[in-house]
């Protein structure tokens, strides 16, 4: 009974009561904090601010452009960030698929222009824009140039084959595009793939337009994307030269050509396969008293080129001859073989003559009396 009457008449503790006190304060704060959130959220609705991505970016007015002459340098990203405001209720739920974005250029002149963004958003949304703001929009004018066309040979061959273009269907190609990149490009190059084994082509080409440096020039049209190539496979090989000769020497003496003539030539393989050696016209000795150098004309039979010793076309050559330089020895009865000097003190040398094969500088064959067979004092070789 005594437990029973302590427990009811017990004092109340004060530092127990404070503590209740204080922790039925906070709960209610809380309680409190959440009841007016919520009433803010609910009824106030508060302006708030979003930034989206992905937003799809269309450029319209082109057409227009394109009716003046004009065309777009500037590039697009498909896609702009737009920064949305409204109240939080009716940004919550804005996504990209909610939302477009365009650029009219139609009133775009050449030369630079600050376009701005034009941003589709529900309606409830109190603004919208792109969070780049304006965009700067570049303006050409459209060109029409004509540009050379350069055809290269790629392939392995042997070393006394080549390959020639014999036709191109097209010698030049029209370009089109902004002046800015039309006047980037160079020429117009197509790569002709060849083999050891074929003799003839007849190919189409594809057409690439390439900078002086030979690199693609971008964003600019053809007026063709290939070319018809013809080309056939030549042999290159090298032939003695006979010189014939008409007339007497003067009395008491010899008038010999000098021997070992070589010239080097090129033709279609059915062409050359059966050539083993070449005559001059005739060249009259009579009037030949001393040592000296002649020009004299080899005959050429058809579709064959002669070569220097570079391997290009000499220069004087028609469809048919060649003109070669050619020494002749003069001896005297009383020589007994010896072979006197000629007018500029050097002996003539026949084992070299008109060889284009030695490889040697044929730029002064007066001066060492070798005979020169690819005329290359006379300037440089030209194609024939």
């Amino acid at each position: 009974m005594s437990r029973f009457q302590n427990m009811i008449f017990q004092k109340p503790n004060p530092a127990s009561n404070e503590k209740k006190v204080r922790i039925m304060n906070i709960v209610l704060a809380i309680v409190l904090a959440i009841i007016l959130w919520a009433y803010v959220i609910g009824e106030v609705n508060p302006e708030t601010e979003t930034t989206v991505s992905g937003v799809p970016l269309r450029i319209v007015g082109t057409n227009v452009l394109e009716s003046k002459g004009l065309t777009l340098l500037t590039e697009f990203d498909d896609t702009v960030t737009v920064v949305v405001s409204g109240r939080r209720s009716d940004v919550y739920n804005v996504n990209a698929s909610k939302l477009s974005a365009k650029i009219d250029v139609s009133d775009c002149v050449e030369g630079e222009n600050q376009v701005s963004v034009q941003i589709s958003a529900p309606d409830k949304v109190s603004k919208a824009e792109a969070r780049d703001g304006d965009f700067l929009v570049i303006v050409d004018k459209v060109v029409t140039e004509e540009k050379p066309l350069d055809i290269q040979i790629s392939g392995d061959l042997s070393s006394d084959t080549s390959v020639e273009i014999v036709n191109i269907s097209e010698d030049k190609i029209s370009v089109t595009g902004p002046s800015t990149y039309v006047e980037q490009v160079d020429s117009v190059r197509g790569v002709l793939k060849v083999k050891d084994s074929a003799a003839e082509y007849n190919r189409s080409v594809k057409l690439t337009p390439v900078d002086k440096d030979g690199n693609p020039v971008e964003r600019v049209e053809l007026s063709q994307e290939t070319v018809t190539v013809e080309a056939e496979k030549l042999l290159t090989r090298t032939v003695s030269v006979e010189v014939v000769t008409t007339g007497s020497a003067p009395a008491g003496m010899t008038v010999t050509p000098a021997s070992n003539l070589k010239l080097k030539i090129r033709g279609h393989y059915d062409d050359i396969k059966s050539i083993a050696s070449l005559k001059t016209a005739p060249v009259n000795i009579s009037g030949i008293t001393q040592n000296t150098t002649m020009e004299v004309t080899v005959q050429l039979p058809p579709n064959i080129t002669a070569l220097d010793s570079g391997g290009d076309p000499i220069r004087n050559q028609t469809d048919d001859s060649v003109v070669i330089k050619v020494d002749f020895v003069v001896k005297s009865a009383s020589d007994e073989g010896e072979a006197p000097a000629s007018d500029s003190g050097d002996n003539a040398s026949s084992d070299t003559a008109a060889d284009t094969d030695s490889g040697a500088d044929n730029s002064g064959s007066e001066s060492n009396g070798e005979t020169e067979t690819d005329n290359s004092e006379e300037g440089e070789s030209q194609q024939p």
